[in-house]
């Protein structure tokens, strides 16, 4: 029992590691289409400041 206790566990422990993984997987996607956009007006427009 103790051992399918540890697995069940494991198991739990890999499928939150796993959805972490996607969801920055998906934040990078997001950012990689976002950012450049954000930046392009952003960071052009701060850069005339300086």
């Amino acid at each position: 029992m103790k051992s399918l206790n540890t697995l069940e566990k494991l198991s739990h422990k890999l499928t939150e590691k796993l959805l972490a993984n996607t969801k920055v997987e998906t934040q990078i996607k997001l950012a990689k289409v976002v950012l450049p956009h954000y930046y392009g007006k952003g960071i052009i427009g701060r850069s005339k400041n300086y």
